[in-house]
């Protein structure tokens, strides 16, 4: 049984290109993306980034009031003061704060930006505008419910130290014929986890790349699938097989994305997790090969 993170995530020193994810919500001192070499170490002055838990002034919280029937919206929302508000909007707080979401509580924060802005080195800048400014070209904002955010690669993507690019899981990537980049384990990282390039069993008997091994034996009793096509679930479900945004694992997907209309933020599950039916952000513990 095989414990899969979403990413692995560098904070407070060691070299961050070991990392997919980069994070801006430490209060760190960053340099041009031009280099390749990001500084990560505490900010002073004008130098100060997004602002962290040791800068942030949080306004007194209730003794953690819930809201019993949940949120209608968990996606993009929080419970504070037994009702449900937008995440990184004024809401229930006052002028100069937006709420976010510390311990599954909401918080109110101080911040002079409202969504779809966000706050950087004091000014507020769109996604887009600190996607340019500080991430690599195949990286993209991974922004967190507590108004923190991140460059890291996107969607199925993971970030090859190597040649500091992001490669799509399962793929061949940055790797030889039949080989396939993803994560494995690693009892020498902090996350337990690297990115690698593995044999992939399934080629000798299909000779094809884009098939991958679903079990432990491959590519014998019919464990080599490719992504797109059609597949059943252990709950005798039908959907299509796919590999998972946030666990960058290879699933039976059974259910559409949901799409939200209007101006809300998409959040990022944090390491090893993914988002459950609720909205709420799980860790995973397993992937069955039953």
């Amino acid at each position: 049984m095989l414990a899969i993170p979403s990413r692995t995530e560098f904070r407070d020193g060691g070299d961050p290109r070991m990392s997919s994810r980069m994070n801006f919500g430490t209060g760190s001192a960053i340099k041009p993306r031009e280099t390749e070499d990001f500084v990560f170490g505490p900010s002073s002055g004008s130098n100060a980034g997004v602002p962290n838990a040791g800068s942030m002034i949080f306004a007194p919280s209730p003794s953690r009031p819930t809201c019993p029937q949940g949120c209608q919206k968990p996606e993009h929302q929080t419970c504070f003061n037994s009702r449900c508000y937008d995440l990184l909007k004024q809401g229930p707080c006052s002028p100069g704060e937006w709420l976010v979401e510390q311990n599954d509580q909401g918080q109110c924060v101080k911040s002079n930006c409202q969504y779809p802005k966000l706050p950087f080195n004091g000014r507020c800048f769109t996604e887009i505008e600190l996607k340019q400014k500080l991430c690599l070209p195949d990286q993209s904002i991974a922004l967190s419910r507590d108004g923190t955010f991140d460059c890291d690669c996107t969607g199925r993507d993971i970030y090859d130290p190597r040649s500091n690019r992001c490669y799509e899981a399962y793929k061949q990537g940055p790797c030889g014929r039949s080989q396939q980049f993803m994560l494995t384990p690693d009892t020498r990282s902090i996350s337990g986890w690297k990115a690698a390039c593995v044999h992939n069993p399934c080629y000798s008997q299909t000779n094809d790349d884009q098939m991958i091994c679903y079990g432990p034996r491959c590519p014998h009793q019919g464990n080599c699938v490719k992504t797109g096509t059609l597949c059943t679930n252990s709950r005798g479900e039908n959907g299509v097989w796919s590999v998972n945004d946030e666990t960058k694992m290879l699933t039976c997907e059974t259910e559409a994305p949901e799409r939200h209309i209007g101006n809300v933020p998409t959040f990022s599950c944090g390491k090893g997790s993914k988002r459950d039916r609720t909205g709420k952000c799980r860790k995973v513990s397993s992937v069955d090969f039953s």
